[in-house]
């Protein structure tokens, strides 16, 4: 197990999703921590600064967005994951007018208590996208075991 593996488990891990809206991805990953892991307001935190710091990427073939809250509204730091059947739109990181259709979508929560975690695992998570086909077969996974497996884990 390599990394930050280890933050994320299948209960947090939506596999082939149809979401309409980019709110409806991020209430449903925001569902995926439990009350002991983060703070009731944690998806409205989540939401509040996509609006004001958009996270989609312009990854090829397959668009990414990384969204996260801030970490007062994180009690244990985790990641959690959603694949999804068809793309929906993110503002793009760095050009808030961009749009990025995005077809994974990885939630970082990074605990208040940690927050250097937070440039450490983004550039985990970098180095894993760099990989040459790590995306599309993320995209592909058919179950959360097979995105643990992407993600390192067995």
């Amino acid at each position: 197990m390599g990394g930050f593996a280890h933050w994320l488990n299948t209960s947090r891990i939506l596999v082939g999703r149809e979401f309409a809206t980019q709110e409806e991805v991020l209430r449903a990953l925001a569902a995926t921590f439990t009350a002991e892991e983060v703070h009731p307001a944690y998806a409205e935190g989540l939401l509040l600064r996509e609006q004001n710091y958009p996270t989609g990427l312009p990854t090829e073939p397959v668009g990414l967005a990384l969204p996260h809250a801030d970490g007062r509204y994180v009690k244990v730091s985790g990641l959690a994951v959603s694949t999804l059947r068809r793309p929906v739109v993110f503002r793009e990181m760095g050009n808030p007018e961009g749009e990025v259709w995005a077809r994974v979508v990885i939630l970082i929560a990074v605990s208040e208590e940690r927050p250097n975690d937070q440039v450490a695992v983004l550039e985990w998570l970098m180095g894993l996208i760099q990989e040459p086909g790590f995306l599309a077969e993320l995209a592909a996974a058919g179950t959360p075991e097979e995105v643990m497996r992407r993600f390192g884990m067995t």
